[in-house]
């Protein structure tokens, strides 16, 4: 290790090699392309089953109630943003 001044110095961190970021992002493309492929498994298996999705939200929309949530139409109010809300639900 180097030495200033008789004090021992680190030495900067070198940038990630290229092997490695080519391996990270495959794994990571990987990981996004298996849970879009999930998604869509889970969407097929449940096609023409609106009325369960439906007491779902239900569901859903009790426990927002009761845990004190906003909901989604006074976070919508609060964002002002229709362009945002739009590519957030595509």
């Amino acid at each position: 290790m180097p030495t200033v001044d008789g004090a021992t110095v680190a030495e900067p961190a070198s940038r990630p090699r290229r092997p490695d970021m080519l391996a990270r992002s495959a794994a990571e493309l990987a990981l996004v392309s298996a849970l879009f492929g999930l998604d869509n498994l889970c969407r097929t298996l449940v096609s023409g089953r609106e009325e369960v999705a439906f007491g779902h939200a239900e569901t859903v929309h009790r426990l927002q109630e009761l845990l004190l949530l906003p909901s989604e139409a006074a976070i919508q109010a609060a964002v002002h943003s229709e362009a945002l809300f739009r590519a957030a639900n595509t």
